[in-house]
């Protein structure tokens, strides 16, 4: 995700749900199973009760 790791500092507004959303498509993924873990949890809930 963008402004995390390696990845270049995020200037402006952010929608993690749409990196997340994005992710699997640029890696070329079906299909995934999202798991949750502190501190992602909140994410990765508000992206489940959007994109199921």
């Amino acid at each position: 995700m963008r402004g995390f790791g390696k990845s270049d500092s995020v200037t402006g507004p952010v929608s993690r749900r749409q990196d997340l959303y994005c992710l699997p498509q640029e890696l070329g993924i079906g299909r995934a199973h999202v798991l949750r873990r502190s501190p992602g949890r909140k994410m990765a809930i508000n992206f489940m009760l959007v994109c199921p």
